[in-house]
């Protein structure tokens, strides 16, 4: 499957056109990984959000107590996307349960190039990532 299709499966960019998603293909990067590697550890400071494309990755804190519901993501879903905001530690570790894991990933570094150079494209990408954020601290809080 090429980059643009699997751009428009992703939902923080399925409000982007074609032409939006072939310039956001040039600065996202495919990452492919194998069962018991690490995206991140908590308390390091991160640079990525990453999407699930394939697989599952498991969500753990030592300091914080999740639920069952948030220790395993799959297709569609993101993580990391504080990392694109500044230099902020991770508040969890993220590690490859399934065989293997394929994800996108959006560099803090290739956002600020997209927002300096075609900033109404990453414009939509942070609003999406904002509301997916958002989503996900209204189905963290107590109901």
């Amino acid at each position: 499957m090429g980059k643009i299709k699997v751009l428009q499966n992703c939902r923080p960019f399925q409000q982007l056109s074609p032409t939006e998603l072939a310039v956001l293909s040039t600065v996202i990067d495919f990452v492919r990984l194998e069962k018991g590697a690490t995206l991140f550890d908590e308390g390091h400071a991160g640079d990525s959000m990453y999407i699930v494309t394939s697989g599952e990755i498991g969500i753990s804190s030592e300091n914080l107590q999740l639920d069952d519901a948030s220790l395993k993501l799959v297709k569609g879903e993101t993580l990391g996307e504080v990392g694109l905001l500044g230099e902020n530690p991770h508040f969890t570790s993220a590690t490859v349960l399934s065989a293997t894991a394929e994800l996108v990933c959006l560099k803090r570094e290739s956002m600020q190039l997209l927002l300096e150079t075609r900033p109404q494209i990453g414009f939509k990408v942070l609003s999406a990532i904002s509301s997916s954020l958002a989503e996900k601290v209204r189905r963290a809080l107590p109901a």
